[in-house]
């Protein structure tokens, strides 16, 4: 299968001197033009790991694993309908593959997202519980209700069993 590459995959590949890595890996990569143009404005940005990688595309180097190429006629309708907020190079990796059944290396996670989130049916949730009908007055624990009137108003006849807390600490009062 056909693969097209990102910046940014590149871009991490040079930045460790791994290119090769790369290459040994995938096999040849297809590198659109709108890539080629972001890695040249890295270099003219003073990013030394770009340079020399013009020795690993073709048709600038005749044994070149990257291959550069360009977007047809009827990948612009595509490339059109993506999102702007994605970089030219994103929308056209993301064109080309949709068009021609191609693979596409990226790390970025907002492509990886959107098209597992495309993959997942739609599940409707489940209908909400029914709301209990609760009485207005709880009714006592059987337990409680069968203790006798006299048990449950021992502090009011007893209030020296409240003036301590514990043995050891007076209350505050």
């Amino acid at each position: 299968m056909n693969t097209l590459v990102n910046t940014t995959v590149l871009s991490n590949f040079a930045s460790t001197q791994c290119l090769d890595l790369l290459r040994l890996t995938v096999g040849p990569l297809y590198l659109p033009v709108q890539v080629y143009n972001e890695i040249v404005v890295g270099q003219m940005a003073g990013y030394a790991f770009y340079d020399g990688i013009e020795l690993h595309i073709a048709p600038f180097a005749a044994d070149g694993w990257l291959r550069l190429l360009t977007m047809t006629d009827d990948e612009l309708p595509i490339f059109a309908s993506l999102p702007l907020h994605l970089h030219p190079a994103e929308r056209t990796c993301l064109s080309i593959a949709r068009r021609r059944g191609w693979g596409f290396l990226s790390d970025d996670r907002r492509l990886l997202r959107k098209r597992n989130i495309e993959k997942r049916p739609r599940v409707t949730p489940p209908p909400h519980p029914e709301r209990p009908n609760l009485p207005a007055n709880m009714p006592l624990a059987p337990m409680l209700r069968a203790l006798p009137h006299q048990y449950v108003d021992m502090f009011e006849e007893h209030p020296e069993r409240l003036m301590y807390i514990s043995e050891t600490r007076p209350d505050m009062d």
